[in-house]
């Protein structure tokens, strides 16, 4: 049940452009599952999630947006992954949940009833999705200050083996070896015994 579950999450549908993803969906879920963790809060509210991911949509977006925290809200309840629910709602011109009627009622929504059961029984699924979001959709450099934000404080040990095991131990070297051991914005090359030094292997575009 366990993968079943990891699939699902998987397979959400991501809105891309110019071969970057877009990270409404992976953002406002890490969100609902720092509230589910932490408060136990099933249905999150729209004007409490529009303030802590709202700002998150601009800062990590790849391109510019103004896309609001409604487009995942309400979309990711039409997702073929059977996530999400949302409470009803009217739909706007563009067959989207208006901002005004989100605010207005702070709508609510969540995870799906048999995704919450599957979390409630096994709460070490939580820290499993949250890393199985975050190792598809964001550079490993940004997962501490995203999970801050949000709120997500994951278990250590069952997870770091968890990130150990999916990746690559050669990515670095290999990086490293492509940009000649310098930054491949600033040219820094500080090297101490012949070794590359404060300098990190990242994916210039998202991994998956």
């Amino acid at each position: 049940m366990e993968s079943d579950l990891l699939k699902r999450f998987r397979s959400i549908r991501i809105f891309a452009k110019g071969g970057k993803l877009a990270p409404h969906k992976p953002l406002l879920l890490l969100y609902a599952l720092a509230q589910f963790k932490n408060e136990k809060i099933e249905r999150i509210a729209f004007n409490d999630a529009e303030s802590i991911v709202g700002p998150l949509i601009q800062t990590y977006g790849p391109f510019n947006s103004t896309t609001s925290v409604t487009y995942p809200f309400a979309r990711l309840a039409n997702d073929k992954s059977e996530i999400w629910w949302i409470e009803e709602h009217e739909k706007n011109a563009s067959d989207d949940l208006s901002l005004t009627e989100a605010r207005n009622r702070n709508l609510k929504a969540g995870f799906s009833d048999d995704v919450l059961r599957h979390l409630r029984d096994n709460p070490k699924l939580i820290d499993l999705v949250a890393i199985n979001l975050l190792e598809r959709h964001f550079p490993p450099s940004l997962h501490p200050d995203i999970l801050d934000a949000v709120g997500l404080y994951l278990g250590q040990d069952e997870i770091e083996n968890v990130i150990r095991k999916k990746r690559d131990p050669r990515f670095r070297s290999i990086v490293l070896a492509a940009y000649f051991e310098q930054c491949a914005v600033c040219k820094y090359d500080i090297k101490m015994n012949g070794a590359a030094v404060a300098l990190e292997a990242a994916h210039i575009q998202m991994h998956s």
